[in-house]
């Protein structure tokens, strides 16, 4: 086998774990393409042999391999700025010419496109200081004030070579660090290419797009479409940097009186704007019969620029095609971090009133995605879908879900003014207390605490599930309703659930009505073995939590030791319940144990044994 991979774990010079080497060997470069279904495109970007290099970047071309072609795409992805690639690159862009590789040479195109980065600059001695970046001040430079301002690419920014790399030889051995990179690389000031052939080469690889518009609109369509959608917002921070991406704007503002394409770069004309800057592509024809290509443009997430031109194309050439579109690409729109394809995604959904078609799983994606300081593109359609009495209730509840307080409140009053059954809708709503959205929860509470003595009090196993809301405010209205429900009682799963509740406010609760006129039902209750222990772990664990008051655990001590007179075979759990109260460290509880032991025993004497095995006899009277 040519191809030879070791791995070993070792640590590089210059970082401090160890990391792990694999090590590739190629006897000729046509083996690099057989295994390159394997291989990072680090080994591909470390190579340095430039016969190696001129061979690889002719067989790249050549060979239409799915693996071979995965490499080389996942290489002009990455910047072009691997040490010693110029005639790789060189050789690339020739061969992809010859043998009219629209894909490579579109990716060569962005590529390059990245690599230039003009800055407004101050004239005279010190022409590196960097001004201020402002439309105004560009707007300067283009007037000819070319006293005070200059655009200049400075030198040292863009492709940098990388040092610290290894040179190859014929029969190489390629080390690459899969573990943390090496920290003894640098950048050295020199460049791969010079801005001057850089822009020589942007020139180039427009020229050949350019003629092939001319000859085949079809490919062009195809591959421009294609070249389109590797741009990213990342490329356009500002103003100056489209001016600088030549083929973008070649492809998207190409026709456009407000700027002006030179050997030096893009720049306004005289007297324009930015903002005067509007979809004006070469070759607009092509664009009239590819309405579909420019549909999904407009729903590009990667390039605002991108989107924007395509959404002035349809807008402009194909105002049907966006009113035709599917639910699922305008709901693409509205997510969009973008107000302009925000706005766009309103006005279809408005059109012919299609927001009614969107379900309900639908509008709270869409809601959740759409910032805030975008709610207001929407608000009308909101509006429309709260009173509109097409609108299914479940819609009314996703829109009461969204994270904005103004539609959360409109939410609810709609909800309210549309309800039925009020009380359903309360026990619904509910339900839709989360933590997540402390705004919404409040509203819902609020509203739901201002009906709770005018309607009648649902069932308690409707309420038992909102006893297990991680919501204190949901669990307190649900107690508010089942104080004084003896129908909480009469089933012992319903009264087993209760007394097994995580939440210390429950259990609380769940003791208080342990103490009032309820209690026999409870105690009947209780007969049950299971209910019996479960009450008796209750008890015990309200008592230990350090929120029980005094006056709680006497009242637990007061309940536990009338049921350990009626059941004696339940001292093995009850009796520890008595002992923390002696051993609480309150005189006030011992005192209360205290007589309740004595009581019991007097009552009781079999329980005397017991009470001496828990070792509580030194605490009893000496009469005792």
């Amino acid at each position: 086998m040519s191809l030879t991979q070791h791995d070993h774990a070792t640590a590089m010079p210059g970082s401090s774990p160890a990391g792990t080497l694999r090590s590739y060997r190629f006897l000729r470069p046509a083996e690099l393409l057989e295994q390159s279904h394997e291989l990072p495109v680090e080994v591909l970007r470390q190579l340095q042999d430039p016969r190696w290099l001129a061979a690889i970047a002719e067989l790249f071309v050549v060979d239409r391999r799915p693996d071979s072609r995965a490499l080389l795409l996942r290489y002009l992805r990455t910047p072009l700025n691997a040490p010693g690639h110029e005639i790789f690159i060189r050789k690339l862009l020739r061969h992809a010419e010859f043998h009219a590789d629209d894909q490579v040479l579109g990716l060569l195109l962005v590529a390059l496109d990245r690599t230039i980065r003009r800055r407004i600059c101050l004239a005279g001695s010190d022409k590196s200081a960097v001004a201020d970046l402002s439309e105004n001040a560009l707007l300067d430079v283009a007037d000819g004030t070319g006293d005070k301002m200059v655009l200049k690419t400075p030198a040292g920014t863009i492709l940098p070579r990388l040092t610290g790399v290894t040179p190859v030889t014929d029969a190489f051995v390629v080390t690459i660090d899969s573990g943390k990179a090496d920290g003894s690389r640098g950048n050295s000031p020199q460049f791969l290419f010079s801005v001057t052939t850089r822009r020589y080469l942007q020139r180039r690889l427009w020229r050949y797009f350019r003629k092939l518009g001319e000859q085949f609109p079809d490919r062009y369509a195809e591959s421009v479409f294609l070249l389109l959608q590797e741009y990213r917002d990342s490329d356009t921070p500002e103003g100056l940097s489209l001016l600088d991406c030549h083929g973008l704007m070649h492809c998207l503002f190409g026709e456009s009186p407000v700027v002006l394409a030179t050997k030096a770069g893009w720049k306004l004309r005289r007297g324009c704007r930015l903002a005067e800057l509007s979809a004006a592509p070469m070759f607009p024809e092509i664009w009239r019969q590819a309405p579909h290509r420019l549909w999904q443009l407009a729903r590009f997430k990667n390039c605002r620029v991108v989107r924007q031109w395509a959404s002035q194309l349809l807008q402009c050439e194909h105002p049907d095609t966006p009113a035709q579109a599917q639910l699922p690409e305008i709901a693409e729109l509205l997510a969009l971090d973008d107000p302009d394809s925000c706005r766009l995604a309103v006005a279809l959904l408005e059109n012919d009133r299609r927001w009614l078609q969107l379900t309900a799983g639908q509008w709270e994606t869409l809601l959740s995605a759409i910032p805030e300081n975008r709610a207001s593109a929407v608000t009308s359609l909101i509006r429309n879908a709260l009173d509109s009495a097409e609108t299914l209730p479940e819609i009314r509840r996703a829109i009461l879900c969204s994270p904005w307080p103004e539609q959360t409140a409109a939410a609810l009053q709609s909800i309210v003014r549309h309800s039925q059954n009020v009380m359903e809708t309360a026990l619904e709503l509910l339900q839709l207390a989360a933590p997540a959205s402390a705004f919404r929860t409040s509203v819902i509470t609020q509203w739901v605490w201002s009906i709770l003595e005018t309607c009648e009090p649902p069932a308690a196993d409707r309420l038992l599930p909102l006893l297990e809301n991680p919501q204190s405010c949901v669990r307190s209205i649900a107690m508010g309703w089942l104080h004084g429900q003896t129908l909480l009682w009469t089933s012992p799963e319903l009264t087993l659930r209760m007394l097994q509740s995580e939440y210390s406010d429950v259990r609380h609760w769940l003791v208080t009505q342990t103490n009032n006129h309820l209690a026999h039902l409870i105690h009947r209750h209780a007969d049950l073995p299971a209910v019996a222990v479960a009450l008796a772990r209750l008890w015990r664990t309200v008592v230990s939590e350090p929120s029980c008051t005094v006056e709680r655990h006497k009242d637990v001590l007061q309940q536990v030791a009338q049921r350990l007179q009626k059941k004696m075979e339940e001292q093995t759990e009850l009796l520890p319940i008595l002992a923390q109260g002696l051993h609480s460290g309150k005189t006030m509880l011992q005192r209360h144990t205290l007589v309740l032991l004595t009581g019991l025993c007097t009552k009781n004497p079999n329980l005397r044994e017991s009470i001496e095995s828990m070792g509580v006899r030194m605490l009893l009277p000496a009469n005792f």
